[in-house]
């Protein structure tokens, strides 16, 4: 009986942390998740206790149930891609989704918060405030809620200012657009100070800003950019074209000039490739994150050789860059919490010209590396 009234309580504090993220970020409440607490709601009102079943799609297995409370779901690791039925030890038909890769909480968002707290064990144990980043602190979410509201309360006014800024940039300063760049680092500086600590070493190696450079990065969380931008280069960066579409903050990274990027279709890396190199010869800057994607674990993956290419055709110099944990204030996966602490930026001395791709991704991949384990 104390089980069920702490799962129970549990289970409270879930919905009530949910619908105050909800709130806060003005989210729709038209949501897949919403519409099964509708539809589990209007079957309960036959005097019957039943649950709706609902399907996401994720990298991990995903259990679903809906009570008088809140959701419920368990996440488990599995070795193959399936789909499949079965029954819950309470008898509640469910159904899962489950994948080869992702993390173990990669589903993200408040799925991944409901499951940590309805676990309650092992790793993912709630506590009002934990520096591990495998444990679900309340601390940390609400932290993160303010980050949000202050980054968008940010975001709107300066967002207006670039856009009557945008085209005397695009007509003077179509490559670089400095200003339109100065106010990007000014957003990123203003919505980080409050929340965590972020110091530049290094910068004595950073290029000109009028300088041709191919700057490289391990990648592991969503703060990477809020960190770089702490640089104040005008670089353009590439991100993934769904990210251009999220109201203020896309539209701002599509009038800066940052490049998009369709993962899967070939075609759309090739014209990055293009974009870049025609900025590089135009004097401006690019940033790569040669990983590919942010990393699960912390553990950084092996370096792809796209953006060395570019550098080694254009014959302009690549400036590795260390980002030390990030990944530590907020987790791949779990962008819902926001820790505290120090992010450093780490810029190496610039790696001499080299046309061998493959001796520039060796050399820079060894330095991030080592300057992650000394920092470690």
């Amino acid at each position: 009986r104390e089980e069920e009234d702490k799962r129970e309580n549990i289970a409270r504090i879930a919905y009530i942390a949910h619908h105050t993220y909800m709130f806060a970020t003005s989210t729709s409440t038209t949501t897949p998740r919403n519409a099964a607490f509708s539809h589990a709601a209007q079957r309960r009102r036959g005097g019957h206790k039943h649950y709706g079943d609902f399907e996401r799609t994720t990298t991990t297995t995903t259990h679903q149930v809906y009570d008088d409370y809140a959701f419920i779901i368990k996440a488990t690791r599995r070795p193959q891609h399936q789909h499949h039925h079965q029954r819950s030890r309470t008898g509640v038909r469910t159904r899962s989704t489950t994948a080869t890769t992702g993390s173990r909480f990669g589903g993200g968002g408040f799925h991944a918060f409901a499951a940590d707290a309805a676990k309650g064990q092992g790793n993912a144990t709630l506590r009002l405030w934990s520096s591990n980043p495998e444990e679900v602190s309340l601390l940390a979410i609400l932290r993160c809620v303010a980050f949000t509201c202050w980054t968008f309360a940010l975001a709107v006014p300066l967002f207006a200012t670039m856009c009557l800024m945008f085209p005397l940039c695009y007509a003077f300063d179509r490559t670089r657009r400095y200003a339109l760049s100065f106010v990007n680092d000014l957003w990123a500086i203003c919505s980080t100070t409050p929340f965590v600590n972020i110091t530049v070493e290094g910068r004595e190696h950073l290029p000109r800003q009028d300088e041709a450079a191919v700057y490289v990065a391990n990648h592991q969380s969503f703060m990477d950019i809020f960190s770089l931008f702490h640089l104040r280069r005008p670089f353009k960066f590439i991100s993934k074209t769904s990210n251009f579409i999220i109201p203020i903050i896309g539209w701002s990274m599509f009038l800066t000039g940052h490049v998009p990027l369709k993962r899967t279709d070939r075609r759309s890396q090739m014209e990055t490739l293009k974009i870049c190199r025609e900025t590089l010869r135009k004097n401006g800057s690019v940033l790569f994150f040669p990983e590919g994607t942010r990393s699960v674990d912390g553990t950084m993956a092996d370096f792809k050789k796209g953006a060395f290419s570019v550098a080694a055709k254009e014959k302009v110099p690549v400036v590795p860059i260390t980002l030390v944990n990030t990944g530590g204030v907020m987790r791949n996966g779990k962008e819902w919490m926001m820790r505290g602490g120090d992010i450093k930026v780490v810029v190496h001395p610039r790696i001499a010209l080299s046309e061998n791709a493959d001796d520039l991704c060796e050399k820079s991949e060894k330095v991030i590396k080592e300057c992650l384990v000394n920092n470690s």
